[in-house]
């Protein structure tokens, strides 16, 4: 008797094991639960995704379901689209498609320098760069050829967007002197064509919606390291229709914000500090919740957790704390080299 129940529950240990390890394969679905993307070592190696649900986390879950594979340097996002996972890999200079149940390997777009992706209805697009590092593109890709059906060019680096009404909103990064120093792009999924550009602070980095569909843009200001005297401050911005109505000024560096489930509130990164923004009341001035030098931030809205990556010295693991919106902390997920881009599949 003794020895059946020892196998009872070793082979439970074993189950166990199964399902928590991190370095084997899992039978599991992958359509719903958190990805961390991890750009790997800049120039060498891989990227890899890290899968975390509430009975495991797998730190490499694309060579873990397609061994055959490598993911490549440097995985930027990811984004699901009509049961399929893209993931944008930069410096490979490719869109790694995979299939939202298994994570199995289904094909690849070429495009140099991929970087974030936006739905519009039954439309995907990513925004990539030129390796010049000058100019950008906004680009419709087609699901079913996996190639990029359409590219148009923005005279900036093309990054974040949002989607409102058929109108993608594209944060750009660009030089001083160039003509889209200072603007977001708004881009025409029905014409697919530039409409027109709006006016904010100097390097929009992010962008998200407000409760009542208005739009909230953080800058980051302009940061020359030879000369820190010629910094610009960043900035926070709202948007009603095609205009910018609201602005505060921000330290130079600010970035990263997401908005909360009700949409009332934004929280951002500046000065080594997690600020807490109330929308409805812009008077008062942004609150800091939490310390810690982190790298980028996100929002899960079905508890309202901030995931805050932590990238360390950029060689090792690194990390991804979560806290709730008063400052306290949740859990911390060990992630692979550089997290820098955490999504949430429901």
């Amino acid at each position: 008797m003794f020895n059946k129940f020892f196998l009872l529950l070793l082979s439970f240990a074993l189950l166990f094991s199964s399902c928590t390890s991190n370095d084997e394969a899992s039978s599991g679905n992958f359509s719903n639960g958190t990805f961390i993307v991890n750009q790997g070592t800049f120039g060498s190696g891989t990227g890899t995704i890290s899968f975390v649900n509430d009975s495991e986390v797998i730190e490499d879950i694309y060579t873990n379901q397609n061994p055959e594979f490598v993911l490549g340097n440097i995985a930027q996002s990811i984004h699901k689209f009509n049961q399929k996972y893209y993931i944008a890999v930069n410096n490979a200079a490719k869109i790694v498609v995979v299939n939202a149940d298994d994570f199995k390997f289904t094909g690849e777009i070429s495009l140099l320098l991929p970087r974030y992706f936006v739905t519009s209805g039954n439309k995907l697009y990513a925004t990539s760069w030129t390796s010049d590092f000058k100019t950008g593109f906004i680009n419709l890709i087609d699901p079913n050829t996996l190639k990029v059906q359409k590219s148009v060019a923005i005279n900036g680096l093309a990054e974040k967007m949002i989607e409102k009404n058929g109108l993608i909103y594209i944060t750009v990064t660009a030089g001083k002197t160039e003509p889209l120093n200072g603007h977001v792009v708004v881009y025409d999924t029905q014409k697919e064509a530039i409409q027109e550009t709006i006016k904010v602070g100097d390097n929009s980095n992010d962008i998200v919606l407000d409760k009542n569909g208005d739009i909230w843009v953080i800058c980051g200001g302009f940061n020359n390291f030879n000369d820190p005297t010629q910094n610009t401050k960043g900035s926070i911005h709202k948007i009603v229709g095609n205009k910018s109505v609201f602005s505060k000024p921000l330290s130079n560096g600010a970035k990263g914000m997401v908005t909360n489930a009700s949409q009332d509130k934004v929280y951002f990164l500046m000065d080594r500090q997690v600020f807490d923004f109330d929308l409805i009341n812009t008077k008062n001035n942004p609150k800091p919740i939490a310390t810690g030098a982190f790298d980028a931030m996100f929002m899960e809205t079905q508890n309202d957790h901030i995931y805050l990556t932590d990238v360390k010295d950029y060689q090792q693991k690194g990390d991804v704390k979560v806290i709730n919106t008063q400052g306290n902390a949740i859990k911390t997920i060990n992630a692979g080299v550089i997290p820098g881009f955490v999504y949430f599949s429901n």
